[in-house]
């Protein structure tokens, strides 16, 4: 229950940032574009290796919040699966869509952007 009211509460956070910025939330929503993808890839501030390094940051977000609930270990496979396809995994986009839409409006906070956002 508690992990239930977490994973609400920083989709909230998100919903509220993306509702708050719709221009930025837009060009938040652009990085789904393969295209955009490719070119932060090949083009920009961070191709190359730096690219990889981003990656490496967020797939660490994500095993991290994984963390949170790993201990249904005894529920099984199935509820567990559940669990993060159906509030999980949506939470966790909401929220670092909201804290990326926060940070264009205000970059400053990128020194702790979960509690700035």
């Amino acid at each position: 229950p508690i992990t239930i009211v977490w994973f609400l509460a920083i989709a909230a956070i998100g919903v509220y940032n993306l509702a708050a910025h719709p221009e930025e939330a837009r060009l938040v929503a652009s990085g789904f574009s393969p295209g955009a993808i490719v070119d932060f890839w090949t083009k920009g501030e961070y191709a190359g290796v730096d690219a990889w390094r981003t990656l490496a940051g967020v797939v660490l977000s994500v095993t991290g919040a994984e963390a949170l609930y790993a201990d249904m270990g005894h529920f099984g496979r199935a509820p567990i699966s559940v669990a993060w396809v159906v509030l999980v995994y949506p939470c966790l986009v909401l929220q670092y869509m909201g804290q990326a839409t926060a940070l264009c409006v205000r970059p400053h906070g990128v020194v702790s952007p979960f509690y700035n956002a």
